[in-house]
């Protein structure tokens, strides 16, 4: 995991995503690569192996200008890559070119609360989470990073938390980070703290942390609960999984509360799924 790569559409609501990529790779240390999916153009057939090398190499300037620009850098100081790939469905472009890389997370930037958000590029991210065999951090348009203290990881005390749970403290190794385990149950309480207990034996058998902080909340309203939570208190991330199954920590989908969170959310949200 010595890689993060950042996908940007060039526009406003991408310049958080780029500038958090950027600090995080270096608090990280590791290679942070920017990239940009463009469509092919209609007449690329007629162009000339020449020409349209000529076209993707303006591309690519057009990248990295938008990167120093938004990094108050010199490109050549920054130490990123900056690299474009044409296609048509652009999730599948971007899953093709990192599945060999061995990549952290993913970053992109989320459409927050614009009423054309459906057009731009936070519906890309949504079909990202939805689709994606690695960790998508979406960063809302408005975020502006400070520091990453604490990290609040919404559990159903299934194995595949343990999972992502390791993977996040082997991520996020670098800096000294708390995880709070949340649950928000609307069921038998007795049952949940059963399964907490087991949930709890099993995670310090496999994932090396000492500094987890366990939470309970009894809701019927899981979105809502959540949200309050996150506004009042000092989270600095908040990590999903996309379940595929109807779970007990929604009696609904989950897939459809990553997503809803993915919208409404003003602080990163570092969505796992299920196919790891």
């Amino acid at each position: 995991m010595n890689k993060i790569v950042c996908a940007t559409d060039f526009t406003r609501n991408s310049i958080a995503a780029l500038q958090y990529a950027f600090k995080m790779s270096n608090l990280l240390k590791k290679e942070l690569i920017v990239l940009n999916i463009c469509n092919p153009e209609e007449d690329d057939e007629y162009h000339s192996a020449s020409d349209n090398q000529a076209i993707l190499d303006t591309r690519v300037q057009l990248l990295q200008e938008y990167c120093s620009i938004h990094l108050k850098a010199d490109f050549d100081s920054l130490q990123i890559r900056a690299i474009i790939k044409k296609g048509k469905n652009i999730p599948k472009k971007i899953c093709n070119f990192i599945k060999d890389l061995d990549i952290a997370f993913l970053i992109m930037g989320t459409h927050g609360n614009s009423p054309f958000k459906a057009k731009n590029f936070g519906s890309i991210t949504n079909a990202m989470i939805a689709a994606s065999t690695f960790p998508i951090l979406a960063i809302p348009p408005t975020f502006e990073f400070i520091n990453l203290e604490t990290i609040v990881y919404t559990s159903d005390f299934e194995e595949d938390d343990i999972y992502n749970l390791n993977q996040i403290v082997k991520i996020f190794a670098p800096l000294k980070i708390s995880i709070v385990i949340l649950h928000i149950y609307a069921y038998e309480e007795y049952l949940t703290k059963e399964r907490l207990i087991g949930f709890q034996t099993l995670l310090a058998e496999k994932v090396a942390l000492d500094n987890f902080e366990f939470k309970l909340i009894f809701s019927e309203n899981i979105l809502k609960t959540l949200n309050e939570y996150l506004l009042t208190t000092n989270t600095d991330m908040v990590a999903m999984m996309e379940r595929k199954n109807k779970s007990e920590f929604n009696a609904g989908s989950h897939q459809d509360l990553v997503k809803k969170m993915d919208n409404i959310t003003s602080i990163p949200l570092l969505s796992f799924n299920t196919v790891y």
